[in-house]
């Protein structure tokens, strides 16, 4: 009897045990999958920045309207500062400052159309701006590639620990 109550009881441990292990492995996975769907958003959020980003200095130069680009701005902004470290919000916030303030410039020192005839005019006090909109891109520029490197690290560092 002794020897039938031990194999049971070892019976009983090792199914134990196994289902232990089975539901921590369960959780390391479901933990593991969560961190990589994240890294994935963060890519994907990284990306779209850049590129609106990049879009928005060629609407500039093609006087271009900035209707769309303004609503993907701002749903970038909002899942950047659900999703991101401080460090990339403050660098993207930098970055955003001075695409305005270099995009103003431009606007202001670029030729402006008269009418629907196809024909532009510059006005002389145009060529301030243009020159300040000239000074300021490589500083644009700069920050842009700041933003992408302190991005490029974060990601880094989710993937290794993914």
């Amino acid at each position: 009897m002794s020897d039938a109550f031990l194999t049971g009881a070892f019976g009983i441990a090792v199914a134990l045990i196994t289902w232990l292990l089975a539901g921590l492995r369960e959780r390391n996975s479901f933990r593991r999958d969560m961190q990589k769907e994240h890294v994935r958003k963060l890519e994907s959020i990284y990306a779209e920045c850049v590129e609106s980003l990049e879009m928005s200095m060629r609407i500039t130069v093609s006087i271009g309207s900035y209707e769309q680009i303004e609503r993907e701005h701002s749903k970038n902004n909002a899942l950047l500062r659900l999703l991101s470290t401080n460090q990339i919000n403050d660098q993207y916030e930098k970055v955003s400052v001075l695409m305005h303030q270099w995009s103003v410039l431009y606007r202001r020192g670029a030729p402006k159309p008269i009418g629907d005839l196809g024909v532009s005019m510059i006005a002389s006090g145009d060529s301030e701006f243009s020159k300040k909109a000239d000074e300021l891109r490589p500083q644009l520029n700069d920050e842009l590639v700041a933003l992408i490197k302190v991005m490029a690290k974060h990601l880094s560092h989710e993937r290794a620990s993914a």
